[in-house]
């Protein structure tokens, strides 16, 4: 089954990547096609972790809200970690 390119730029993009990498120029064009395959699934998972964080985000605001707004505060208190002279216990 032969393949015809009728965009210019198209059959020049092809021509290029097929003489830098030693492939046909059949071969470049399946490559190229399956590079922009594999990409545009990563996207679609980047996307999908993306929401995920956000539905996250919405739900730990929602807690939080519902809690009184009150936020965790760090304790900076380490005295119980040392002794009378300033020592580690």
């Amino acid at each position: 089954m032969g393949m015809n390119i009728k965009n210019p730029e198209a059959l020049a993009l092809a021509r290029e990547i097929a003489a830098k990498t030693g492939l046909s120029l059949t071969d470049a064009v399946l490559a190229a096609l399956r590079d922009k395959r594999a990409a545009l699934a990563g996207e679609r998972r980047e996307a999908a972790l993306a929401e995920t964080l956000l539905a996250y985000g919405r739900r730990l605001s929602a807690a939080r809200a519902a809690a009184g707004g009150a936020q965790p505060r760090p304790s900076s208190d380490t005295s119980d970690l040392y002794d009378v002279l300033g020592l580690p216990e």
